[in-house]
């Protein structure tokens, strides 16, 4: 199980528009607060993205190894986990 948490922050440096904390089991993104939506969306794409390719990480999803790395395979393994994908966007509304 991971838990994940986002929180605004206005402490953030000026160079930096998120500051990612990761454990085990738990990852922290603080979001600069000054962002327009559509900033904090890139950023939390990038952040996503830098968490998953770190390679730190995995998860075991029925009996299955599920991890950023993804081989297209009849046989899944931890050479060769499912792929997670990630998508952050402003939802429609209608």
């Amino acid at each position: 199980m991971i838990s994940v948490e986002f929180e605004l922050a206005d402490d953030l440096p000026s160079d930096r528009d998120i500051d990612i904390t990761e454990e085990r089991g738990h990852v922290i993104f603080k979001i600069a607060s000054y962002l327009e939506p559509q900033e904090i969306i890139d950023a939390l794409n990038e952040g996503v993205a830098a968490v998953l390719a770190g390679g730190h990480w995995f998860q075991e999803w029925h009996g299955e190894v599920v991890s950023v790395n993804y081989e297209a395979k009849a046989v899944r393994s931890a050479t060769r986990p499912i792929r997670v994908v990630h998508d952050i966007r402003v939802a429609d509304s209608a």
